[in-house]
């Protein structure tokens, strides 16, 4: 799961197929750099229905810099997306989508995150 506190740094999403997608973010914890980032393959227009398949990963990197670990993050966002255009022969070039931390609070960078165009936000009433 990804989680928006005090240790996210950034969060990247890109489209690889018409029914499936790859979001990752990075944080940081105890001076190490945590990418966690997943796979989700849509079985439902309902977001919410559960019925989608997601798979889980998370890497611990502790030898490079927050900027080296950027640069790769995106580079290997953009060879994903090349290779879904290739394989699912995509009519159009998937957006890559990306928000940085920067000096951004945690409550402006989630603000930021949830306008994106792929996130999906439920409002629940309390009675």
């Amino acid at each position: 799961m990804i989680v928006i506190d005090e240790t996210i740094r950034g969060i990247w999403f890109a489209p690889v197929s018409d029914t499936s997608d790859y979001m990752a973010a990075l944080r940081t914890a105890d001076g190490d750099h945590i990418l966690t980032y997943r796979f989700r393959y849509s079985h439902s227009p309902d977001p919410w229905d559960d019925k989608d398949e997601k798979h889980w990963y998370e890497l611990k990197i502790t030898d490079h810099s927050e900027r080296e670990i950027i640069d790769k993050v995106r580079k290997s966002i953009v060879s994903m997306v090349a290779l879904s255009m290739t394989f699912h022969r995509l009519k159009e070039q998937p957006v890559i989508h990306e928000l940085l931390r920067g000096s951004l609070s945690v409550q402006e960078f989630a603000d930021q995150f949830k306008d994106l165009p792929f996130v999906h936000t439920k409002h629940e009433h309390l009675h």
